[in-house]
């Protein structure tokens, strides 16, 4: 069973990896879009028709897909917000989700931000740092760097680290539950 786990955001964040394992593939991040890209959009109003990160984390779900294949989708269920555009652009990201998994026969899960950061981090109030040294202290494929967390050779930041967590709770959680 094939799994991609997803810290939605401008900045995506995934992990990807095998049940029968364990085993983290992959990790890192794609940017969905540049700061340029965005403020264009809002200059255009195509944030109000068809924000530009929605077709790329579509386009790019499709493509990972059809080179590596995919099972389930799991992503983390933000519950906050702070202003009504970053609650639409949310939405839109889960959307993008349901729409590419329903078209592709993959299941989806998610998890709230506290169960997340309890899982990875010991407490629903984790910081980022708690998270990455959680990270390196559970997993040998990983170790602390200045600049981040260690994977395969590459720094991997904030998003990617997330994102690792959600693919072992994934894990774990399918684990169990496929006994």
């Amino acid at each position: 069973m094939r799994i991609l786990a997803l810290d939605l955001g401008t900045s995506l964040g995934y992990a990807y990896g095998d049940l029968p394992t364990g085993a983290v593939l992959r990790a890192g991040t794609v940017k969905l879009a540049t700061a340029k890209e965005i403020t264009e959009a809002h200059k255009t109003r195509m944030n109000r028709r068809l924000d530009p990160r929605l077709p790329a984390l579509f386009n790019w779900l499709t493509s990972f897909n059809v080179l590596d294949g995919i099972d389930w989708v799991v992503f983390e269920d933000v519950e906050f917000s702070s202003f009504t555009q970053q609650t639409q652009l949310w939405s839109s990201f889960r959307a993008a989700v349901w729409v590419f998994a329903a078209q592709n026969r993959v299941d989806v899960e998610c998890i709230n931000v506290k169960a997340l950061k309890k899982f990875g981090g010991g407490h629903g109030s984790s910081d980022k740092a708690r998270m990455a040294d959680r990270l390196c202290a559970q997993y040998k494929d990983f170790s602390r760097a200045v600049s981040g967390v260690m994977f395969q050779g590459k720094v991997l930041n904030d998003d990617a680290v997330d994102a690792v967590h959600l693919l072992k709770w994934a894990q774990t959680i399918l684990k169990n539950t496929t006994k």
